[in-house]
């Protein structure tokens, strides 16, 4: 076929936005997402291939630090805790939706958006489940929810986000958001819910104020996460924080303020077994004091009655030799 078109012309065609389009090559930009999924992978597999019996220590090791450990310090495992998965289909499950949401999302926001969008929810999963929940979480559903929610609510005005979620996918979520509750308190299934109500609700809130700027949703979600966050910190309604509160107390030999702790827990839980027996270890020890005191005087009466209060404590709570100690579990 003869081209009557001139040097100029043909330069002009391909240079058109939609010749540009169909020449450029597409490009793996989804960093974070990816960076996100190897090391929860790795996690995983660490986990899993180390041979010692599960106990604190390896989960520890492997980016879950027991709760106290957080309250003496150990904050970054309120992050590489949502990385950390033990059973196939959990991991499974997680990275399925991190890679169906993360991507979509760098892939329009950024990786610096969606970088930072994954830390906050990496705090505020771990925090919302402290200060609600008593206990510390493994996983990345808090972070799933908190992608799900930013698109739930971005689709509504932002067309980029038009195909970002179907009608089935938002039922599934937010349905599950709820069962997991009943089945949680049923005993059927142990889930962080605080977890994926806190990851869900950052979500939402930088969502709705995506038209406000970056600066603005950063201030908000930092104070959304440092409000839920308290609880690590001071939580003065949390067994937990008591229980550790009386911990270092008990050990520091501040046996006043040890008491109170004490007192506060079994306030909140009175069949606190843990509590009642290190109550149980300072008053045996004062009576052993006590009664020594009694028998140097040579007031044989009252030093008896001292030893047998001891051996009565003895026989319920089996304190000869008992140290005081954790009451966190693997």
């Amino acid at each position: 076929m003869e081209n009557n078109l001139s040097t100029e012309e043909e330069t002009a065609i391909l240079m058109t936005p939609a010749s540009t389009e169909l020449l450029a090559k597409p490009k793996f930009k989804e960093y974070v997402t990816g960076l996100c999924m190897f090391v929860a992978i790795v996690l995983f597999l660490g986990f899993n291939f180390d041979t010692s019996a599960d106990s604190w220590d390896k989960y520890s090791r492997w980016g879950h630090p027991m709760l106290t450990q957080i309250y003496d310090g150990a904050y970054w495992g309120l992050i590489s805790s949502n990385f950390l998965h033990t059973a196939l289909w959990h991991i499974g499950f997680n990275l399925y939706w991190i890679w169906i949401f993360g991507r979509k999302i760098e892939e329009i926001e950024g990786s610096w958006f969606i970088g930072m969008l994954v830390l906050g929810a990496s705090l505020m999963s771990s925090m919302a489940e402290i200060t609600f929940s008593n206990q510390m979480g493994i996983g990345l559903s808090g972070i799933g929810y908190a992608l799900f929610g930013y698109g739930f609510i971005k689709q509504k005005s932002d067309t980029r986000y038009e195909a970002f979620l179907d009608k089935s996918n938002t039922n599934m979520f937010l349905v599950w958001l709820f069962a997991c509750i009943v089945l949680t308190k049923l005993n059927v299934l142990n889930v962080g819910n605080a977890a994926h109500f806190g990851g869900f609700a950052l979500g939402v809130l930088i969502g709705f104020l995506s038209n406000k700027g970056k600066v603005v949703q950063i201030a908000a979600a930092t104070l959304l996460i440092a409000f839920v966050g308290s609880g690590v910190f001071w939580s003065p309604y949390s067994i937990s924080w008591f229980e550790h509160k009386a911990y270092q107390n008990h050990s520091a030999n501040n046996i006043s303020l040890a008491i109170e702790n004490y007192k506060e827990v079994l306030k909140r839980e009175p069949q606190n077994t843990w509590a009642q027996s290190n109550l149980a270890i300072i008053q045996y020890n004062r009576l052993a004091l006590e009664g020594d005191s009694l028998m140097a005087l040579q007031q044989y009466e009252a030093a008896q009655r001292c030893y047998l209060e001891m051996t009565k404590l003895d026989s319920t709570y089996h304190i000869t030799h008992k140290e005081i100690g954790s009451n966190q579990n693997p």
